[in-house]
This record gives structure tokens, C-alpha cells and sequence, in this order.
């Protein structure tokens, strides 16, 4: 994994370190594979673990005491107040995985879908259904980041709607420079892009 830090927003590459991540996304690119409907999505739901568990890393722990059969121990357990967002329907697998690994987690999600055509279209946001996310950290999973239009919009509509998270972090199988500067630019909040 690659750390790029900016001033607000750090930059993780996960796939420049060799790893079974790596075999996922070439099934997932490979022509010949996409029209496996149910590996495309197992392939998405992997990934979506494997990254949960790779920004697992980077929260704060902290040590609890629990019963174990023997004895009373201290384990740690990770501290942050997470909310797990997703725009619905292309990003359901790949946010099932998260779930997987964060399993205890609020969460939520955005109807969007564009509307119209071209390089510019108008995105359209009909649903969302959040809690209040003031001190939150939100962790938004979106599979493709192609301009990175929709998941700003669906952000500033969340925070609209939702009050302003403490970090906000994206996640993408798929993602263009392009979009990671969009991020890096037009969210206020600071965070991370995976």
C-alpha cells in the first residue's frame, strides 16, 4: 500500500503492493470475466472486506477488559464513532464487504443516478437515508471514481442533511487521478482516499 499525504486528505494505493487484491481487480477489468455476474460482485465483496480490514489499521484502539473462560483480559478495540455510506445499487457488494469487517457500524445511503450524457452530466440525488453524523467519521464506498462529480455532490447532500462529520474517508476499486484531486479539493473535511 501507498501513502501519498496532502494537506487534508491522504492518498492509500492498495493495489501497487502485490496481493491477492491485485487478482480480484484483473477478474473484475477482464472483459471476459465481467459477464460472471456473481464473480464480479464475490470480487467486489472481497475487495471491500480486504480494504475494511487494510484501514482497520489506521484507527485508534483502545484497551477494554473482557471475561474471557480463564480469566479477565485486555484487548484492544478501536475507538473512533464510525458511519458507513454508500451509493445505492452499484456500490451494494463492495459495501457488504465492509460490512463484513465493521460489522457492528451505522450506516446509510444515496440514490443517485445521472441524468443525462456527456462528460458533465447532471447527477440527481432522490434518496438518502443518514443519522445525524456530527462527530462521526464516515467511511463512503463507491466502486468506480471516474470524476469523482457524484460522490462530491452526494457528500455536500449529505452534509447538508447531516450535519459535518470529523473525517470523512472514500474508498474505490477503481479509481482516475482526476477524481482523487476532485476529493482532495471540493471536501472540507479531513480524511483519507483508498
Amino acid at each position: 500500500m501507498t501513502n501519498i499525504g496532502t494537506e487534508k486528505m491522504e492518498l492509500h494505493v492498495i493495489d501497487q503492493t502485490n496481493s491477492i487484491v491485485n487478482h480480484f481487480i484483473a477478474e473484475m477489468r477482464n472483459i471476459k470475466v465481467q459477464g460472471d455476474r456473481m464473480r464480479f460482485r464475490r470480487n467486489m465483496r472481497r475487495i471491500g472486506t480486504m480494504m475494511a480490514y487494510e484501514f482497520s489499521k489506521t484507527l485508534s484502539y483502545e484497551e477494554k477488559a473482557i471475561q474471557t473462560p480463564l480469566d479477565m483480559a485486555m484487548v484492544p478495540h478501536y475507538s473512533e464513532s464510525l458511519y458507513l455510506m454508500t451509493i445505492l445499487r452499484a456500490g451494494m457488494p463492495y459495501y457488504e464487504g465492509f460490512l463484513e469487517v465493521f460489522d457492528h457500524i451505522d450506516s446509510g445511503f444515496v440514490g443517485a443516478y445521472r441524468a443525462g450524457e456527456g462528460a458533465d452530466p447532471n447527477i440527481q440525488l432522490d434518496y438518502m437515508a443518514a443519522n445525524k453524523l456530527a462527530d462521526k467519521e464516515v467511511l463512503f464506498v463507491d466502486p468506480m471514481l471516474a470524476t469523482g462529480n457524484s460522490l462530491v455532490k452526494a457528500f455536500h447532500n449529505l452534509v447538508k442533511h447531516a450535519g459535518k462529520p470529523a473525517k470523512a474517508h472514500f474508498f474505490s476499486i477503481i479509481g482516475t487521478a482526476p477524481a482523487v484531486e476532485n476529493l482532495q479539493k471540493n471536501i472540507d473535511v479531513p480524511g483519507s482516499v483508498w
